[in-house]
């Protein structure tokens, strides 16, 4: 008898009973059976793994990768998972074990330059995105910024997106439509399309 998501899982159909904690049918899920009379995971069995009258419980899901601590300086490697297949319902228990673990590992950082070691207008690990589009220096971490140059937007991510259509300036705020009639042609000084010429206008 073992807890959803462990290896060597045994079958105790005949020992179970409602609302136990135990993978009762090894299919890896715990106590995930309505005690209704159906076979309502569809293996064939009738309330083999039942949650009881308390509710539905709730059921961890996949253990993400391991991944380097936010802080990385501490050299520790974190993997989560989330009790959400399915999540707590009904009054029902919420997941048992471990939210979270974290492993030692002195070598975690080995190849990964920190954050804090990112140059001017780098960000996110290893330094590898760029937010060259902001008008100030980004959040070494989230890549948050102030202000975008023109013909950008989203200082949230650095200013990784490019004005729309009939969009121009700072943060995209202008509107080509309302300065030029139509559509610019470039999304900084605004330019003025037409189908058979392009003017260049000065900025606004």
């Amino acid at each position: 008898m073992s807890p959803a998501g462990f290896e060597g899982c045994i079958r105790s159909v005949d020992l179970m009973f409602d609302g136990d904690g135990i993978d009762n049918d090894c299919d890896d899920y715990v106590d995930e059976e309505a005690p209704d009379g159906l076979d309502n995971d569809k293996d064939g069995r009738l309330d083999e793994d039942t949650y009881g009258a308390q509710g539905i419980p709730g059921n961890w899901g996949p253990w993400e990768a391991w991944a380097c601590n936010l802080d990385c300086k501490k050299m520790v490697l974190v993997r989560t998972r989330h009790c959400n297949n399915p999540p707590p319902s009904d009054g029902g228990r919420d997941c048992l074990g471990l939210k979270k673990e974290m492993l030692d590992n002195m070598t975690c950082m080995a190849n990964i330059e920190c954050w804090t070691d990112c140059h001017n207008f780098t960000w996110g690990k290893n330094c590898s995105r760029s937010c060259a589009n902001c008008k100030d220096e980004c959040n070494y971490i989230t890549g948050e910024c102030s202000f975008c140059r023109s013909g950008f937007k989203n200082p949230s991510w650095g200013c990784d997106k490019t004005c729309d259509v009939n969009e121009y300036g700072e943060e995209c705020h202008s509107s080509c439509v309302d300065k030029c009639g139509a559509d610019c042609i470039d999304r900084v000084t605004v330019g003025l399309q037409t189908d058979m010429k392009r003017t260049l206008l000065e900025p606004a």
